[in-house]
């Protein structure tokens, strides 16, 4: 039998059950602030970590992308993953292959075909968005 039982008083139970709720308060506010624009902007940053993006280019080009994503609760849901997580959690549980890195592609292709990314004269040479591109978004593709 174990001979030190912790006496926990009423007063320490509401405390403690206080500051609990507390933490997950804040929690689901920190994570229910996320919204869909800034997650494609985070997500053009993060998947383009040496590129010097001019300011204000990953913002408009999720402002302008946001609103033609047919599949906003996938999005959702993966953006407050992200929020909890953040991109490296989400790679690591469902990067690789399949709907996820279809998912990313898609979103990255966009934003460097709307973009100067493959025009700029050097590497330094910061990338501008201009606008999404009404193309088909696989610049390898044949059509005969």
């Amino acid at each position: 039998m174990a001979k030190f039982i912790p006496k926990i008083s009423r007063r320490n139970a509401l405390i403690g059950g206080g500051a609990g709720a507390l933490v997950v308060a804040g929690g689901g506010a920190f994570v229910a602030s996320a919204t869909m624009e800034d997650f494609y902007a985070d997500m053009v940053c993060h998947y383009l970590p040496g590129e010097p993006i001019a300011p204000g280019a990953a913002e408009a080009f999720a402002a302008d992308y946001a609103p033609r994503e047919a599949d906003t609760g996938k999005v959702e849901a993966l953006m407050y993953m992200q929020q909890l997580a953040g991109f490296a959690g989400l790679d690591m549980a469902l990067g690789g292959e399949g709907p996820y890195e279809t998912f990313t592609r898609r979103v990255m292709t966009n934003f460097m075909l709307g973009s100067n990314f493959f025009h700029r004269s050097s590497a330094r040479e910061p990338v501008e968005y201009i606008a999404l591109p009404d193309v088909c978004p696989n610049p390898f593709a044949r059509f005969t």
